[in-house]
C-alpha cells in the first residue's frame, strides 16, 4: 500500500501555509507560531542541496517559509542510505531528521535511517527517536483508523514528529525566537552527540 501525493499538491499546501503566517516574510518578519512536518520521501535520493533539481516552485515555497520563520522538517528516509536523503529532506531550507533507535541511550544511528555527509547540506540533520524494526522499541503512534487509534511502527517520520512536536513546544515557550534560534537552542542545550561513520 503505497501512498503518493503531487508535487504541485505539495507546493501548493506549503505556499497555502505560507499564507497562513500573514505573508510577511524577511529577515524581519515576524514570528509565525507555525511548525511544518513533511513526513515524505521521494524515490531519488541527493548527496548535497537539491532545490534546483526538483521543482523551482517548491524551491521558492520552502524559501518563503524560512523567510516567515517557520521551521520545516523533513525525515530523511528508510533505505539506510549513508551518502543522501531523500526530497525534501535535500532542501536547504529543510531541516533534516534521521533516527536513533527507541532504546533508552539514542545515541546510535537506527539501522535504516538514511544520513547525508552533514557538511554537504546548508540546513542541519537532527536525530531523533525513530525505533528500530524489531518489536520492543518501535515508537507508540497515533493510527488512522480512528481518533483513538494507536500502533507500533519505526521510521524517521516518527523522528521528525518528536522534532517538530519539540519545535513547536519551544516555539510556544519562546514566541520569538527564529528558526536559527530553535537549531541553535538545539545544538547548544538539548543535544547529546551521536556519532557516526560515513563513507
Amino acid at each position: 500500500n503505497t501512498e503518493q501525493a503531487f508535487l504541485t499538491d505539495i507546493t501548493k499546501a506549503l505556499q497555502w501555509v505560507a499564507q497562513l503566517s500573514g505573508g510577511s516574510v524577511g529577515p524581519s518578519a515576524p514570528v509565525a507560531q507555525m511548525v511544518v512536518n513533511m513526513s515524505i520521501g521521494s524515490v531519488a535520493t541527493y548527496q548535497n542541496d537539491c532545490d534546483a533539481a526538483v521543482s523551482v516552485p517548491s524551491r521558492i515555497a520552502l524559501q518563503t517559509l524560512r523567510w516567515a520563520n517557520i521551521p520545516v522538517f523533513s525525515s530523511t528516509g528508510n533505505h539506510n542510505i549513508q551518502n543522501g536523503v531523500n526530497w525534501p529532506a535535500c532542501s536547504e531550507f529543510v531541516i533534516k531528521v534521521a533516527a536513533v533507535p527507541n532504546d533508552g541511550a539514542g545515541v546510535m544511528k537506527a539501522s535504516y535511517s538514511n544520513l547525508g555527509i552533514p557538511s554537504n547540506y546548508s540546513s542541519p540533520t537532527i536525530f531523533a527517536p525513530g525505533g528500530e524494526p524489531s518489536p520492543g522499541v518501535r515508537i507508540l503512534s497515533a493510527g488512522r483508523v480512528d481518533d483513538v487509534d494507536i500502533f507500533y511502527y519505526y521510521g524517521t517520520s516518527q523522528a521528525a514528529a518528536h522534532v517538530s512536536g519539540f519545535a513547536a513546544l519551544y516555539k510556544s515557550t519562546m514566541p520569538t525566537a527564529t528558526v536559527a534560534d530553535f537549531v541553535s537552542w538545539v545544538n547548544s542545550v538539548a543535544s547529546i552527540p551521536v556519532p557516526f561513520t560515513l563513507p
